[in-house]
């Protein structure tokens, strides 16, 4: 009986490790992947500045008569669009950051209620 207390006791111990070093792999990915969302939305908000200024110029080009309106109206559909991708760029990275926090099982809003 002991020897069997303390073989599962070694077992336990071992699942205890691999589920450190898994969790601890798991975490590593995710950070990067957090990273790789930040960059992909910094790049979209980047885009989608451009894509405001386009229009702008298309408008001004418009109000001095050198583009039509289809050349404004497709500045805007761009616009359109990339508001669209920067919205779910940023979606993609919040959700990140939630797996991210879930694997470390840190939540943010649990840690700033108050401790009764």
């Amino acid at each position: 009986a002991v020897r069997n207390a303390i073989a599962r006791r070694r077992q336990a111990e071992n699942d205890l490790t691999e589920a450190n070093d898994r969790i601890a792999q798991q975490a590593q990915a995710q950070a990067r992947y957090v990273n790789f969302a930040a960059r992909t939305m910094a790049i979209s908000d980047r885009a989608l500045v451009a894509a405001e200024a386009n229009l702008r110029g298309k408008e001004a080009d418009f109000k001095r008569g050198v583009a039509s309106e289809s050349d404004v109206s497709l500045a805007e559909l761009a616009l359109f669009d990339q508001r669209y991708y920067s919205y779910v760029s940023r979606l993609d990275f919040l959700a990140k950051i939630g797996e991210f926090l879930g694997t470390l099982n840190q939540d943010p809003v649990v840690a700033a209620l108050p401790v009764k």
